[in-house]
Formats: C-alpha cells, structure tokens, sequence
C-alpha cells in the first residue's frame, strides 16, 4: 500500500482527528502530520451519527467514530424551544379557561335573571288566579242574590195576584 501523509489535530490521547491526507507532494511543516500505509476504513451509516475520521497515533491506523449529530447544546436549545411552545400554549389555554368562566358566569346571571323573572311572571299568574277566583264568587253570589230576588218579585207577584183576586 502507497504511504500518505495525513494531517491531524489532536482529539484524545494517541488519537487525531483527520484533516486530510496527503499524497505525492508533503508540505515542508509536517508536525501536524504522520506518514501512514493503512488503508481507508469501512464507513457504516447509523441513524442521529456522523462518521469522523481519526487515526490512532500509535499505530498510524485509521478508524472512523461515529458521533451523535445532536449535541448537548443542540438537545438544550430544542427543549428551551419546546419549553417556550409549552409556555405558549399554557397562556393560551389560561386565556381560553379565562374566556369560559367569563361566559360562563355570564350565562350564569342570564339564569338567575331569567328565574328571577319567571318567579314575578308565576307570582303575576298566581294574583290573577286569586283575583278571577273572587271574582267567580263575587259572580256566584250576586248569582243567589240575583236568584233571591227574582224568587221575592215572583212571590210578590203571586201575591198581587191574589189580592186582585186572580
């Protein structure tokens, strides 16, 4: 296998992030950098990661790690996000629980107001009932006067009749 000359920045202990690597011409500042005949490791597609070439100091071999595409950082920002949206909606549903016990106190009084008024209507309806109800008796004896005096007019009216000697 062909020597390359890949350049690294430090990562771990005896481990470098690959930069690049080089072949034919090699720059002349070559401390970031070491000679290698390792060939190209497998890369594997995993979900959320992203492969990082690095090469093992000590060995010169080259391995790919695979990192989490969604740092810390990035976990924190898109909870403080979901957070704000729960915040969100939490003010919004207040204001709508806020609305509903408005009407529904409103109704409330509609209710008490309605009843209010249907109590004066069946307290009127129960007056009237009392007041065609003395009315009827007052009709119903004026009925026996009425009756009294047409029974008197007729004795009286067989009376004179017989003083006329009819």
């Amino acid at each position: 296998m062909l020597q390359r000359f890949v350049v690294y920045k430090p990562y771990a202990e005896n481990v470098g992030t690959v930069v690049s690597i080089l072949s034919g011409n090699i720059p002349d500042d070559s401390s970031n950098g070491v000679y290698t005949s390792s060939q190209d490791p497998e890369i594997k597609n995993y979900p959320n990661l992203s492969a990082v070439l690095r090469i093992e100091l000590d060995s010169k071999e080259l391995f790919y790690d695979y990192e989490s595409s969604t740092t810390i950082e990035m976990r924190v920002v898109n909870l403080a996000s979901n957070l704000n949206d729960l915040e969100l909606q939490k003010e919004e549903l207040a204001n709508q629980v806020s609305s509903l016990n408005t009407d529904i106190t409103d109704t409330q009084v509609a209710v008490t107001e309605s009843y209010e008024t249907t109590l004066e209507v069946e307290k009127d309806n129960t007056k009237t009932q009392l007041a065609l109800t003395e009315v009827y008796e007052d009709l119903q004896k004026t009925k026996a006067a009425l009756s009294t005096v047409n029974l008197a007019i007729q004795t009286l009216q067989t009376e004179i009749a017989k003083l006329k000697g009819e």
